[in-house]
């Protein structure tokens, strides 16, 4: 089990055209030292976009950060209609874990390893 991060998203003025979609660009900063810019666009509904970042009025288009390592872009986009009947919730076997209990175990089984550290650096880290 999990909660979404609440992201504190800056909305610009400034504007572009993404696959013939009106887009907004938005800044999220973090610690001063990160900084993700997105172009959101607010004719798509859905608040979802790449890398797990949402929060935005509507879809994100584009992607990227300040230092260029993170670049998305939408080169098409479709539109695909969903039967409500068609939605079924995850089926779950084994114990659901919170965030926490889930760095925890994941701490005490792999956290003296370099890549367990690494690992858990980039799950649970500043994204």
């Amino acid at each position: 089990m999990d909660t979404l991060y609440d992201r504190k998203w800056k909305i610009t003025e400034s504007k572009r055209v993404i696959c013939g979609y009106n887009c907004r660009k938005a800044i999220w900063q973090y610690n001063d030292s990160v900084r993700i810019y997105a172009w959101y666009c607010d004719d798509i509904i859905p608040s979802v976009g790449p890398e797990s970042f949402y929060g935005l009025p509507g879809a994100i288009l584009g992607l990227a950060s300040e230092d260029g390592g993170i670049i998305y872009f939408a080169k098409s986009v479709e539109r695909i209609d969903i039967k409500t009947t068609e939605i079924t919730k995850p089926k779950t076997k084994d114990k659901v874990y919170t965030s926490q209990e889930l760095k925890t175990k994941l701490e005490k089984e792999f956290g003296k390893e370099k890549w367990g550290k690494a690992m858990i650096k980039n799950t649970f880290g500043y994204w």
